[in-house]
């Protein structure tokens, strides 16, 4: 409904588009950001549960925040461009 409203008002897609996807990265910082101090915290308790791979993994560290934010991007860009194809009528008359 933003993203048609917007798009009413004459803003261009990709304006759109990044606030959507700036709307998204806020609380999948807050969620790194917590995992990371979290894996740190308990990484004494790990070692006997890990085979093979050490407690500070930087391949590991690295790879689950960049899927955690890429997963976060799409959940926010795909629904705003669907939403930019509704017509801001069509947006205003189904709310």
């Amino acid at each position: 409904m933003l993203a048609a409203a917007r798009g009413g008002r004459g803003a261009r897609r990709i304006t759109t588009h990044l606030l959507g996807g700036l709307s998204a990265i806020a609380p999948a910082g807050t969620g790194i950001a917590i995992r990371l101090g979290a894996s740190f915290a308990l990484t004494r308790f790990m070692p006997g549960l890990l085979y093979r791979v050490s407690v500070t993994d930087a391949a590991t560290l690295v790879a689950g925040p960049a899927v955690f934010v890429a997963v976060a991007l799409a959940a926010s860009y795909l629904p705003a461009g669907r939403a930019m194809g509704v017509g801001l009528a069509i947006a205003m008359r189904s709310e």
